[in-house]
């Protein structure tokens, strides 16, 4: 697919409505996206599918299971493989699509897999996410690898520079291991494998860590929201954003039932931001949010957060990837009472953002991306939110219409996720955390 042609990229995809969805799939097609079988019978116990032979109806499921799909055999997931600090060294290459970048790798000379007994000799994998990080962080030393790695260092201009300093590190902590064996660690590494054969170091976690990936996340959340459907008559829901790639997904799921607000004209939702993120030690969650769009052009939504709290139900739930399976299944059992949560908030929207000034939260929303450097490039953005002669922003209509068009604008989603929460902090409560 053309969206994921950069690799270990989370992108957002197209809009459903241009993707000819058929909003519904057969059970038994989406647990094929299961390949561990020991969950998969965990999940035909708990949600108790005596039969596989039925269809689950949620809007734009079908095209999403697609990407999700595509994704999860993109690559071959290799995540039980140990080694020791000192089987591992370091050292930079040029990258294939530019000779002057450096890029990070691993050499194992040896690598065991403690369930099949098998052993490897000999990989070279290329270092992806925060793998450095987390191979480094014990030793301090994960920022002068970082320094190593930037590709503005101006102090080192050239690969070579690279290597020899990353081969003082390699040899230091030989002889550290050489003369204090107990300080050589044990770690498990995980790998993805492309069709060409070369390998990629994903991330390094622990002996419990789980492995709850994007299939998985998908999977039980479908079913999650159907066993819910089939619990509240009426209850229709269709699935408003998807962006993932091989190690993070993110899903909006919206109800059918809006409400429209004359003062801002906009049509509004309950929704939920159901994720996983399987790199480290993360969680898989999920959120209350709201979907506002202008005379239900789904195209140009927007997301807010609320900070719901009914009774024992918080706004945000989340599970550890070192939690037993049954209880990752139990936790997703509350997505029914989330989903629903929002209905009375929706109706005190109006009486909340009354008490603030539009121009004054737009001001507010410039300022927090001006003082970020993570928004430094992405100039549209900038622009958007400034004040000028053609654009005073006096009520909340215009300023959703603002925050609307930032929404579309392509930038990193990791980006996009913290934009949309500075937004719903400034727009909900007049501030951003």
């Amino acid at each position: 697919m053309e969206i994921f042609k950069k690799p270990f990229v989370q992108v957002t995809v197209p809009p459903f409505k241009k993707q000819n969805s058929q909003n519904t799939i057969k059970a038994e097609k989406l647990l094929n996206l299961i390949k561990d079988e020991e969950f998969k019978k965990a999940i035909i116990t708990h949600y108790s599918l005596s039969s596989l032979d039925f269809y689950i109806n949620i809007g734009n499921i079908d095209t999403a299971y697609k990407y999700v799909e595509y994704v999860s055999n993109k690559y071959e997931y290799i995540n039980n493989l140990w080694s020791s600090n000192d089987k591992v060294k370091a050292s930079f290459l040029a990258s294939e699509e530019n000779d002057s970048k450096a890029e990070l790798y691993f050499d194992f000379d040896f690598l065991y897999d403690k369930e099949d007994g098998v052993t490897y000799n000999d990989i070279k994998a290329k270092v992806e996410y925060d793998s450095s990080s987390q191979f480094y962080n014990d030793r301090e030393l994960s920022k002068y690898i970082n320094y190593l790695k930037s590709k503005n260092n101006k102090s080192l201009s050239s690969i070579r520079d690279r290597n020899i300093l990353i081969e003082d590190v390699n040899n230091s902590w030989k002889r550290q291991y050489e003369r204090n064996p107990n300080s050589n660690l044990e770690r498990k590494f995980k790998f993805l494998k492309d069709k060409k054969g070369n390998y990629f170091l994903k991330s390094i976690t622990s002996k419990r860590y789980k492995e709850y990936g994007v299939s998985f996340c998908f999977v039980i959340a479908m079913l999650s929201l159907h066993k819910a459907m089939q619990k509240h008559e009426g209850l229709n829901l269709d699935i408003s954003s998807l962006s993932l790639n091989e190690s993070k997904i993110d899903i909006i799921v919206s109800s059918g039932q809006t409400e429209f607000i004359e003062d801002i004209g906009q049509f509004m939702s309950s929704s939920i931001l159901i994720n996983n993120n399987d790199l480290g030690n993360k969680s898989l969650s999920f959120t209350h949010s709201l979907k506002l769009t202008p005379l239900q052009n789904d195209e140009n939504k927007i997301y807010l957060f609320p900070k719901v709290k009914e009774k024992d139900l918080k706004y945000k739930i989340s599970t550890s990837h070192t939690s037993d399976v049954y209880d990752v299944l139990k936790v997703f059992d509350n997505l029914s009472d989330v989903i629903h949560s929002n209905d009375a908030y929706i109706k005190d929207f109006k009486t909340i953002t009354a008490a603030n000034n539009p121009d004054e939260l737009r001001q507010k929303i410039e300022e927090k991306i001006l003082n970020s450097n993570a928004f430094k490039g992405v100039h549209k953005l900038k622009d958007l939110f400034k004040r000028s002669p053609v654009q005073h922003v006096d009520n909340l209509a215009k300023l959703l219409e603002i925050c609307q068009r930032a929404e579309i604008i392509d930038m990193d989603y990791d980006l996009k996720f913290k934009l949309r929460y500075w937004i719903s902090d400034i727009l909900l409560y007049g501030k951003s955390t």
